[in-house]
């Protein structure tokens, strides 16, 4: 089964600098240059890649973004209060 995952235009850029990496013609010390990053985040971000592939990239929030667990209104944000 495929897994689909949305990846932002930022994302995609850190895709084609981690296969560069993973094919070696990019060092993790440039990379960490060309994103502007420092190269322990570099080195965070390959491993994620290299264990969940493209989807270790995605930022991980929802999308389109989830209301919060206690709306304003809700019951749950009146807790402690009596009808």
């Amino acid at each position: 089964m495929t897994e689909h995952v949305t990846l932002s235009r930022k994302e995609l850029d850190r895709l084609q600098i981690m296969t560069r990496i993973a094919e070696k013609r990019l060092t993790r010390t440039r990379a960490a240059e060309l994103l502007r990053m420092s190269e322990r985040q570099v080195r965070r971000l390959y491993a994620a890649y290299q264990a969940r592939g493209a989807a270790g990239l995605a930022s991980g929030q929802a999308w389109p973004s989830k209301p919060p667990s206690a709306a304003p209104g809700d019951a749950g944000s009146r807790r402690g209060v009596d009808p």
